[in-house]
């Protein structure tokens, strides 16, 4: 069974279903609370996708105002089934989903560096919190075992080889410190991971460190004034453009800067360069 408020998404997502050979899903076009208002029989799981945007087009980011609001049909849902999967936007924060769902599990899922959804799975399972990055990895934890104290003691600029840029995945589910120890050390949540040898099996890009240096723009202008560069950066206060402006560097280029604040204290992380790739036999 598949509901869609909407006639013309209705009758696509029929023809869908059509196109894929699949014949034993039928399309309602109804809202998820008139059809729950009346329905019976068991499922084995539901799935909800809600609507993230408003009349208006914009884009909703708490839970209860999207459509359906799934939380408050809950009740409804468990006479249904007792497993429930429920897509959400990126924007939503995991902290939410799990004071609208108890015990669950929230999923927040990546794909190329960039936060794809929030799933939630409200299926019985004991409440944990994952974060997967497609194609690299993933990691979970029990919710009440979740423990993202940054390192402490001073930063150390000439001790570290390795930086690592955690995936975004991590970063919203607030696990990269966790994710990461024992591989790398991170300062804060939304930093980047320090690493003295390769950190094997981290997830996210792990880049080879030429240099560390306290941040000086006025230093590096003098170096660096019309040169590309390409400008990364992570808890820092300035944008890439505004680090440009301020450096006389131009964005893009073979050059790599990454730039961070830990403790009160700028740096600037000069990268070695990539590989050259090697070209490939005809």
């Amino acid at each position: 069974m598949a509901l869609e408020r909407d006639p013309v998404l209705a009758a696509v997502a029929q023809e869908n279903l059509r196109r894929m050979g699949i014949g034993n899903v039928e399309v309602l076009c109804t809202s998820a609370e008139e059809y729950l208002a009346s329905a019976s029989g068991r499922f084995d799981w539901v799935y909800a996708d809600p609507d993230r945007r408003s009349a208006e087009g914009r884009k909703l980011v708490r839970l209860a105002d999207c459509s359906p609001d799934v939380a408050a049909l809950g009740p409804l849902l468990r006479r249904l089934s007792g497993r429930l999967c429920v897509k959400y936007s990126p924007l939503f924060d995991v902290d939410e989903a799990f004071a609208s769902f108890g015990d669950c599990e929230v999923e927040v899922v990546s794909l190329g560096g960039e936060c794809k959804e929030v799933v939630v799975y409200a299926d019985g399972r004991p409440p944990r919190l994952t974060a997967t990055a497609l194609g690299l990895g993933s990691f979970t934890v029990l919710r009440g075992e979740a423990d993202n104290t940054p390192c402490g003691g001073p930063f150390e600029p000439e001790r570290w080889r390795w930086l690592v840029v955690p995936d975004v995945a991590l970063r919203k589910a607030r696990l990269a410190c966790m994710a990461l120890r024992g591989k790398a050390c991170m300062w804060s949540n939304e930093g980047y991971a320090f690493a003295s040898e390769e950190p094997r099996g981290a997830i996210g890009r792990v880049l080879a460190v030429d240099r560390i240096e306290p941040y000086d723009p006025k230093a590096l202008r003098r170096e660096l004034k019309g040169q590309g560069a390409e400008l990364l950066k992570h808890d820092f206060p300035f944008t890439t453009a505004q680090i440009a402006a301020r450096t006389g560097i131009r964005e893009g280029g073979a050059l790599r800067l990454a730039f961070t604040k830990i403790g009160s204290e700028f740096w600037t992380i000069r990268l070695k360069p990539l590989p050259l790739q090697q070209p490939t036999a005809s």
